[in-house]
């Protein structure tokens, strides 16, 4: 008999693995900057050679490694059918361990490491840490790499702050576009409000705001960092700045406290800067819905006047609750403070700020507030602006906010805002979001030629004609051709930069999806690109000053990060955000230089995850970093004229009028539409001109039966404002909703397309049909061939008295709960129940054996799901123990266990009916006599399908009466098939029938945890195989899986 292991406590991590059908002794070290394996465990065809020489240390010493491996693993004790794919060096070093995984494959596979229970915990399984032996841990890094980088722009200032009051008159007279009478009626506004530009700190007079932390977190409290003799006056006069101010109070103890370092400034002064890293870890936030750049721009068509205020401090204006006061605690040298005011660095404060805005202007179809972007827009007279611009100070004013005036601007008539340049004409984009695209310049070699190329074929997706234009620049690449730029080259290089250019011009954020950037930084040049669903959003790059190319490797690659960030900060900033970089040692906490320190908090208020890609993956990145730039490339401008003449746009290509149910917009496209003006002419009944009111103007607009025409080029953008706007509806009330005002043929097929590609739709609902028909199983009807086994409960037991509710206890206090484990044979239907104390794999694999294992046939295979219980000890009995093969059922697939599915409904029933909120339990086997009666229910029960009890199939004769029974096993297993078959003919009826292929790409059905802050589905997938079994294996990542068909649906592109 099998003793139940003792539990250990200790932290350190060994799991095995399977390789090339051989067993690894893997430690999992959260510390190893990467991984690494003994080279008798990879196979000649997975070696790869590795340029760089890597140096590793260890406690044991230095050693070199100079190969790669991609090696194929399974981890058996987390997934018995996940498949990983991970790429390590390799080394011929003896070790204890065969294999050592690095905190960068822990984090981009989702393991996690959890102290706190001693548990390794990956997707929906989590497994008991066990020892190493003699305390042995293992510690190594690995040098830096050699990769390189882009251009781009210089770190701006920040925490900077003029505190002195505005000087209204030496801002007005310098707007010269306004005449002196605009000028003066200008001033004598801002007169009115001028103590909200006194440069002081505002008080925001709304609610306070309360930090929520995660469940079950621990205070962190640091110890404060040393600070120069030099700088601490001048330091604890800044300290004291702010207590006076009211940012910061003086107290004498928190279990909180963040570390506090200090920058000098070039004008003598010191900036100092709060860590809050470790603080954000520890809070749940809560981002705030941005709208769609789409959206926002729509409504900014037509404006005559805007103006931008800028809010002094602003973060500072919002009040801490006491509680949260107490979390924003640093520590200082000579002291503790807490922030009393919203402080910079905190994850949350972009979303908080975002909201309070919101809140602020609800109501005000003028502002649009976008993080501290916060915008007056008027389509009236300049007397209009100034009293809608009136309205927005009366109301800050009132709820305490300063203005910054130097940094805001007045009643301009074009304005720049979320990387588009807003006029009176229209709308189009910046071209400095591909300005490092056309800096390019012409290669001179086959290593740059090749480097463009990669550029280009990364983005094969985007462009399906690439080849066919690259023609004249492939067939430079080979060795034999010869050098030799021709205007064909030329002409192939020129198109193939204007494609890209355009393409990424036109495309829009979309806040729904994180945000990828890849960044790389050389001796020379800096940069990254900006990608969403691998499609780019921007690229950037700049040279190196003077200055910058003698810092550190470290540094560059931190600065091109940041230098990212700080120039797309309008549709980054408080974003989900992964930024790939292929420099290992980025882990900027390490570095303590004062560049770097001043950088860490820059990345702390964008919160990005840090995420190690191979250089040789980091395609467009370096090879931007790689290629010359060209000096005197002009920059271009943001007129139509310009982006004609670089990209090749077209006024029409150009989101202009871009509201597809404004009356101006239809009118307009009307009238391009010769064909809709043919037949109205025709003098058909059905077509007619209809007049319509829209901003105090009339319209007249071609109807059709009374219903407004609309023109093909606004078809689809109709419907899919009318989606997004009306909150995702389905097809049919998409359709409804539209067809009330408008009309087009073919309307349904427009719809239909827009609705079923929704990514939105398809990630968040769930549909009532289901893709894919399944095959019939084959029914069991060979007795004591397979054993399925399941967890029931736990389930909590109370009782009423008085007209309350309670919970109920046994004699002695203790309280009571039900959870047992299940066995049963399908075939027979015979059952065992076991009450287990708890989940525990030892324990429920103790009474599997008891039960079940030595006392009848032993099965050849046992069907479980993928709870923890049957992890670790349990495979370890079934599979070592007594060589029995374990069946897991697929992922969130209870279906395939469903005998006992239905067992738990029928044990549920029968248990109720003992009504054992009225019975007295006993303390040591409270459910011994409930569950023995309950499986003789079971055992003694005629069941429908084979018309025996399952102890006459047992026994060969009845419980009750000594009777015997002789079952005749070629009818049961008739009626079984009979019934399967019956029962997957109505399921398939209302599945869709679809034939899955490799390559597809499915969205995998999410278990549901809480009702509405869940994703329905996850993925995309892509299909790597299809079996006939209705399953099908896809991967997402570095894991392949096994997954049934009732659990994805195809994701539609």
């Amino acid at each position: 008999m099998r003793k139940v292991p003792k539990r250990t406590n200790n932290e350190n991590l060994k799991i095995m693995a399977l390789a090339n059908k051989k067993i690894l002794r893997i430690l999992l070290d959260s510390g190893a900057s990467a991984s690494i394996i003994n080279s008798s465990y990879v196979l000649r065809n997975e070696l790869q050679k590795n340029n760089d020489t890597h140096e590793w240390t260890t406690m044991a010493g230095t050693f070199k490694t100079t190969r790669l491996a991609e090696i194929k693993l399974k981890l058996p004790e987390l997934s018995d059918t996940a498949e990983i794919n991970i790429k390590c060096h390799v080394t011929k070093q003896k070790s204890k361990y065969d294999l050592i995984l690095g905190r960068e494959i822990l984090r981009e596979l989702g393991i996690t490491l959890n102290f706190n229970n001693d548990t390794i915990n990956w997707s929906d399984t989590s497994i008991p840490m066990k020892p190493v032996e003699n305390n042995t841990r293992i510690h190594f890094a690995i040098s830096d790499s050699k990769r390189v980088a882009s251009e781009t722009k210089r770190i701006k200032k920040i925490l900077d702050a003029n505190y002195e009051k505005a000087d209204l008159n030496k801002i007005v007279d310098d707007l010269k576009y306004l005449d002196k009478n605009k000028q003066s009626k200008l001033l004598k506004l801002l007169k009115k409000y001028e103590p909200m530009f006194d440069g002081a700190l505002g008080k925001y007079t709304g609610s306070t705001y309360k930090i929520e932390l995660k469940e079950n977190i621990k205070p962190y409290h640091a110890k404060p960092f040393p600070i120069p003799k030099v700088h601490e006056p001048t330091l604890k006069k800044e300290v004291e700045r702010l207590v006076k101010i009211g940012v910061l109070r003086k107290i004498n103890n928190s279990e909180w406290a963040a570390p506090t370092f200090i920058i000098p400034k070039k004008n003598g002064t010191v900036r100092f800067i709060s860590d809050f890293r470790e603080l954000n870890k520890r809070i749940r936030r809560k981002p705030f819905p941005i709208p769609r750049i789409q959206d926002l721009l729509l409504k900014l068509e037509g404006f005559k006047y805007a103006s931008s205020l800028d809010l002094n401090m602003g973060y500072y204006h919002i009040e801490l609750c006491p509680q949260s006061k107490r979390l924003c605690t640093i520590v200082l040298p000579w002291g503790k403070y807490e922030y009393q005011k919203l402080p910079m660095g905190l994850c949350n404060s972009p979303d908080i700020f975002q909201e309070k805005m919101n809140e602020l202007f609800a109501g005000f179809e003028y502002v649009r507030a976008y993080i501290d972007d916060l915008l007056c827009i008027s389509n009236g007279t300049y007397e209009d602006h100034l009293i809608k611009l009136d309205k927005i100070l009366d109301k800050l004013k009132k709820a305490g906010f300063k203005v910054n005036a130097n940094k805001s601007f007045f009643c301009q008539k074009e304005l720049e805002y979320l990387g588009f340049k807003i006029t009176r004409e229209g709308i189009m984009p910046l071209p400095d979001k591909v300005q490092a695209i056309k800096n390019i310049a012409i290669p001179t070699t086959k290593k740059q030629l090749r480097s463009f190329i990669g550029i280009i074929n990364y983005y094969r997706d985007m462009w399906q004609h690439r080849s066919d234009i690259l023609t004249p620049l492939s067939s430079m690449t080979s060795k034999q051709a010869k050098w030799e730029w021709t205007p064909a080259c030329q002409q192939a290089f020129d198109n193939i930069k204007k494609i890209v250019s355009r393409e990424t011009l036109l495309s829009y954020p979309d806040f729904n999806e994180p945000f990828e950037i890849h960044t790389d930084a050389s001796k020379l040049q800096l940069g990254a690109v900006i990608s969403q669903q691998g499609k780019p959003v921007a690229f950037y790059s700049r040279k190196l000053n003077s200055a910058q190319v003698n810092y550190t490797t470290t540094e560059r690659e931190l600065l091109s990060i940041v230098e990212t960030l700080k120039e797309f900060r309008n549709i980054l900033l408080g974003q989900r955000i992964k930024v790939y970089t292929d420099h290992k040692n980025l882990t900027y906490k390490q570095f303590n230089t004062e560049r770097v320190m001043r950088w860490r908090l820059i990345l702390e208020e964008y919160g990005p995850e840090l995420i190690y890609i191979q250089g040789k993956k980091n395609v467009v990145a370096d090879a931007l970093s790689r290629l010359d730039l060209d000096q005197n490339e002009p920059k271009v401008q943001p007129n139509m004229q310009s982006l004609a003449e670089h990209f090749g746009l077209d006024s029409k290509d150009l989101p202009k009028e871009v509201h597809p149910t404004n009356y101006k917009t239809i009118m307009r496209y009307q009238q391009k539409d010769n064909k809709l003006v043919k037949l109205l002419k025709s003098s058909t009944l059905d077509y007619s001109l209809k007049h319509f009111t829209g901003a105090g103007k009339q319209y007249s607009l071609i109807c059709y039966k009374g219903k407004i025409v609309i023109p093909k080029e606004l078809q689809r953008s109709l419907v899919e404002w009318y989606h997004l706007t009306l909150c995702h509806p389905g097809e049919t009330r998409t359709e409804l909703s539209i067809t009330q005002h408008f009309y087009w043929k073919n309307l349904r097929k427009t719809v239909h397309e827009v609705c079923t590609k929704c990514h939105t739709c398809q990630f968040l609902k769930r549909g009532k049909r289901q893709y894919g028909k399944l095959p019939p199983k084959q029914a069991e009807a060979i007795p004591w061939e397979t054993l399925c086994v399941d967890l029931i409960g736990k389930y909590q037991f109370t009782a009423k008295s008085g007209g309350k509710e309670y919970k109920m206890k046994t004699k002695n206090g203790n309280t009571i709960y039900l959870q047992a484990i299940t066995m049963i044979d399908p075939a027979t239907g015979w059952i065992e129940i076991r009450a287990v104390p708890s989940a525990r794999a030892d324990l429920v694999a103790n009474q599997v054996e008891l039960a079940w294992l030595t006392r009848y046939p032993l099965p050849e295979k046992v069907i479980l799901d993928r709870g923890n219980e049957f992890l670790a000890e349990f495979k370890e009995l079934i599979e070592k123990d007594y060589g029995i093969q374990i069946k897991p059922i697929t992922t969130r697939n209870p279906q395939a266990n469903a005998v006992l599915e239905r067992v738990h409904q029928t044990i549920g029933n029968i248990i109720r009916t003992f009504r054992v909120n009225e019975m007295v339990l006993d303390d040591e086997n409270p459910w011994d006599g409930i569950l023995a009666a309950t499986m003789f229910a079971l055992r003694a029960t005629v069941h429908t399908t084979s018309q025996y009890t399952p102890a006459q199939l047992v026994f060969g004769r009845d419980s009750i009466l000594n009777v015997r029974h002789e079952a005749n096993w070629k009818i049961i297993k008739e009626r079984k098939q009979k019934l399967i078959n019956k029962g997957n003919e109505r399921e398939n009826k209302n599945r869709i029938d679809h034939k899955y292929k490799e390559g597809d790409k499915v969205l995998l059905k999410n278990a549901w945890k809480t009702k509405f802050n869940q994703d329905a589905y996850l993925g995309p997938y892509t299909i790597t195989t299809v079996r006939n079994n209705g399953t099908i294996r896809a991967r997402k990542g570095r894991v392949t899986d096994t997954y049934n068909l009732r659990n994805i649906i195809p994701f539609k592109e």
